[in-house]
């Protein structure tokens, strides 16, 4: 007793039973650690000192030491009594075969992470006697090459599956990108055309039917140019909007102050951004030609690098906008355009003391995409 005492001495031992699915205990799992890494007990007298503690009950082995796991697996182990296995000791295939292997977890392998395999006797699965020391590997890999075999299997599955849900959301994006695209035909170049058609069966006077007619040509070209800047270039979207622009801000008597400076690309206008802004600053522009009653419309930008943000500046001279009109259905949409940029946007007097009257609506747009 002493000696048993002597042995268990110099390891922690830890219990918990190992139940079956149908919930009943088919063992007692005993975690062995050894308190004195470099003065590990005798495998022989270890397994003599467990044999004592536990006479008769079935026990699993598991034991948190190479080199005593490797004594207990070359040693000869009571009737009642199994190891449970580290795979990378089953890559041994002659040590391996000594023992009256349970199971086997594979852990502590940096190409491994997470890979289980188990190790079961063929009298377990109902076949017919099983040879003295012996075992069956059921599932998992018997050695290193097996289980790299394994791996690159499972990682071209991972693999291809990622592959499949990258599809899915690239289709996903595209039905989307198609029913925003019919949606805003629909609200702006078919409204447009709807109203044309109407000038045309009341006997409206050709010229304002041609002018109908141009607005349409005009609405077409703008959502072309902004489907055709894809990489973010705020300064090229402006300026395509400019051009098409030009001859309607002309009609109206509206002069156009450029004080465009240059800005980096900008990830939130790259794709359907880019629509997103223009349709902001064509509602801006038709909101002032309609109800500002201004001459003069100047454009500006700049960066502040310090909030990671690039400034839009549309001011005119006009009458201004009282507080309770900021909340009208245009305005409204103009916001929700922005939210979908990720851009905040807001109407305010004109801080140039040069400008009297009049409004500015500031457009902050993040820098970086994930500002």
């Amino acid at each position: 007793m002493n000696s048993t005492h002597a042995v268990l001495g110099q390891v922690a031992l830890g219990y918990a039973p190992l139940v079956s699915k149908s919930f009943d205990i088919e063992a007692t799992r005993v975690t062995v650690f050894a308190l004195r890494p470099e003065a590990t007990p005798d495998a022989s007298a270890l397994l003599a000192a467990l044999a004592e503690a536990f006479p008769a009950k079935p026990v699993l082995l598991n034991v948190a030491h190479e080199g005593l796991l490797k004594g207990l697996l070359a040693a000869a182990l009571p009737g009642n009594m199994k190891v449970e296995v580290p795979a990378f000791l089953l890559s041994d295939a002659d040590l391996a075969a000594q023992a009256q292997v349970r199971g086997a977890l594979l852990k502590g392998r940096s190409d491994a992470a997470g890979f289980k395999q188990l190790v079961l006797d063929l009298q377990e699965l109902g076949g017919g006697p099983l040879p003295a020391g012996k075992s069956v590997l059921v599932s998992g890999a018997r050695s290193a090459a097996d289980f790299k075999q394994a791996l690159d299997a499972r990682t071209r599955e991972l693999q291809d599956r990622w592959e499949d849900l990258q599809d899915s959301e690239r289709q996903r994006s595209a039905a989307q990108e198609r029913e925003r695209l019919l949606q805003e035909m629909h609200d702006g170049l078919g409204s447009q055309l709807v109203t044309a058609r109407l000038c045309a069966e009341r006997g409206v006077p050709s010229q304002a039917l041609v002018g109908q007619l141009d607005e349409c040509i005009r609405e077409m070209r703008l959502t072309v140019d902004a489907l055709a800047v894809t990489d973010g270039d705020l300064t090229l979207l402006l300026a395509n909007l400019r051009h098409r622009m030009a001859p309607r801000l002309q009609d109206a008597g509206l002069e156009l102050d450029w004080q465009l400076t240059d800005v980096p690309l900008l990830p939130t206008l790259r794709g359907t951004g880019g629509r997103e802004l223009i349709r902001i600053v064509q509602e801006a522009l038709s909101n002032i030609i309609h109800h500002a009653g201004a001459t003069r419309v100047r454009f500006s930008t700049r960066v502040d690098a310090a909030r990671g943000q690039v400034l839009l500046s549309i001011v005119d001279n006009g009458r201004g906008m009282a507080v309770d009109l900021r909340q009208g259905n245009g305005l409204r949409g103009m916001r929700r355009r922005a939210e979908r940029i990720r851009a905040a946007i807001d109407w305010r007097p004109p801080e140039d003391a040069a400008v009297e009257g009049g409004t500015e609506l500031l457009l902050r747009l993040p820098l970086h995409a994930d500002d």
